[in-house]
């Protein structure tokens, strides 16, 4: 069975309730968390009509079923007027259907319902074979990934996954700042998503694709060594409604589309949709032109090439590719009378 509780808890924060005043009160009675009965304590006060939990947070619940024969569940946390705020702690204790003890200890912490700090899932498992675990630690600062670091019972050293400042996935030899190492270069502008790249000669529109979610993994586009996140989110398949679900989404890498019509139309739905930038729209124009004077000039078409790479300057100004269109230009208008 999935854990489920703590983000149930840190979404169900506000109740309407009629009274008055903001004199703390407390509350302990049977409550039933992501289909878990149990025991839930807390303190509250009213403010305008609405009870609004802070202090300290208790559940407690046992378990019986298939899977686990018997298990303790018990959540620890803190709330700061209404929000998550703080170190949670969230244990499962027990035994599985063949007898072997088990502990599953999940700890994340929170500023004011934004996850911020470490987040930490062990599981150790005891049999008569001996003790098996796992440890994954998530490092959360000031909303971007930093660290994920990934250890279990047959590895001697935690294999370690970091981030840039941005928040983008790095791997060596195969990721830099989120991008495949074999199309990156340092000069990709991201916010416009188009982007030349010098070593096929060849345009493409950059899309941000890879994102995580730490609510759920189905909320989660993931690739490759990417996918490494599937073990440390499986584990933090909480419900959480979608008042607050961007809290825990993370972009962490981006993708890459080669130019063709589809992809130029999908890519001015979005511009058009998202951004108010005419300045962006005409460099977009100057990226899309010289692609097509591109393919134009390899399909030996060397007219039609000048009249793209004409455009593509017209629009251009000052724009990243200036100097490429200037090249280009210059090689047809050489081959022309």
């Amino acid at each position: 069975m999935k854990l489920n509780i703590l983000l149930s808890l840190v979404c169900l924060i506000l109740f309407i309730f009629e009274g008055f005043g903001q004199t703390i009160q407390k509350y302990s009675d049977t409550a039933t968390i992501a289909g878990i009965a149990g025991i839930e304590k807390y303190d509250y006060y009213i403010r305008d009509s609405v009870k609004v939990i802070t202090g300290a947070y208790d559940f407690e619940a046992t378990l019986k079923n298939a899977d686990y024969v018997e298990c303790r569940i018990k959540v620890i946390g803190n709330f700061k007027d209404g929000n998550a705020d703080g170190k949670w702690i969230e244990t499962w204790v027990g035994l599985t259907s063949n007898g072997h003890g088990y502990k599953r200890v999940f700890i994340s912490n929170f500023k004011e319902a934004f996850p911020e700090g470490g987040w930490i899932y062990t599981d150790t498992t005891k049999s008569k074979e001996g003790k098996t675990y796992k440890y994954n630690k998530l490092i959360i600062k000031n909303g971007k990934l930093v660290s994920l670091s990934l250890m279990n019972s047959d590895l001697k050293t935690p294999t370690v996954y970091n981030f840039d400042a941005n928040g983008k996935f790095n791997y060596p030899d195969k990721y830099i700042h989120g991008f495949d190492v074999r199309i990156y270069e340092p000069d990709i502008d991201t916010k416009l998503g188009l982007y030349y790249h010098k070593g096929d000669d060849n345009v493409y529109i950059v899309w941000d694709k890879y994102w995580v979610n730490l609510v759920s993994y189905d909320y989660s586009n993931l690739a490759e060594e990417m996918n490494r996140f599937k073990s440390f989110a499986n584990n933090l398949t909480y419900y959480c409604n979608e008042v607050i679900l961007d809290n825990y989404y993370f972009k962490i890498g981006y993708g890459f589309a080669e130019c063709n019509k589809d992809e130029e139309d999908k890519y001015y739905q979005r511009v058009n949709y998202f951004v108010d930038d005419s300045v962006k729209l005409e460099v977009s124009v100057a990226y899309f032109n010289l692609k097509s004077g591109i393919d134009a000039y390899n399909a030996n078409n060397i007219m039609e090439a000048k009249k793209y790479f004409e455009q593509a300057k017209f629009y251009c100004n000052e724009c990243p590719i200036k100097g490429v269109i200037y090249k280009k230009l210059s090689e047809v208008k050489a081959l022309t009378f």
